[in-house]
């Protein structure tokens, strides 16, 4: 049984024990936290076998596509020269 069906399996049952619990039962509560653990152990697991299927999976890169677009223009202001000084 893969770890996913195993993660699904316990959440289902799990279900009953956190019903009883909700209804006063004590023992039910450490039924649930117990399975709770088990889940975590299972999906950390889980997650660790996703990584590294990640990382072997081949990279594929976008090809970048020409640039079609006309380039823009390019305006240079030079400032205007002060006539008032020259005067005094």
């Amino acid at each position: 049984m893969s770890k996913y069906e195993q993660i699904k399996s316990i959440a289902l049952s799990m279900e009953s024990d956190h019903k009883k619990f909700e209804n006063g039962v004590k023992t039910s509560g450490q039924k649930v936290r117990a399975s709770l653990l088990q889940l975590k152990k299972l999906c950390d697991l889980e997650r660790k076998d996703i990584m590294t299927k990640i990382k072997d999976m081949p990279i594929r890169t976008r090809t970048k596509k020409e640039d079609t677009k006309k380039p823009k223009k390019v305006v240079i202001i030079e400032p205007e020269e002060d006539d008032d000084d020259d005067e005094e």
